[in-house]
């Protein structure tokens, strides 16, 4: 199943990591990605 979630936050940022594959199973509170924060400028 392919789902889409919007990620909305007080700053902009880029996805640094993805911690899962395609296809795995995740429950609620499973870290999935890791975002660098944007430089201010």
């Amino acid at each position: 199943m392919k789902m889409e979630t919007a990620v909305c936050g007080p700053r902009d940022a880029t996805v640094k990591n993805v911690l899962i594959d395609s296809g795995s199973n995740v429950t609620a509170q499973d870290l999935l990605v890791v975002l660098a924060a944007e430089k201010e400028g």
